[in-house]
């Protein structure tokens, strides 16, 4: 359902977090969310796909931050 959908994309984007960030997530002051497939797109295509994003907190970035970290 939702909810473990969600639960695994959660985990999967914080593991992600601080191999391309360069920096633990709870040490930094960016954050993580994630888009998963629709309902639709999940029974009629078979999307699996979870796209994890980061982002400033503060504010707007121009550019990436892979090893914004390091």
């Amino acid at each position: 359902g939702d909810e473990q959908v969600s639960i695994a994309a959660d985990e999967l984007c914080y593991n992600a977090f601080a191999e391309f960030a360069g920096i633990a997530w709870e040490d930094s002051k960016y954050d993580y969310s994630y888009y998963l497939p629709t309902e639709d797109s999940w029974n009629n295509r078979g999307d699996r796909e979870v796209l994890c994003t980061i982002f400033d907190r503060d504010g707007k970035v121009t550019g990436t931050l892979e090893n914004v970290g390091i």
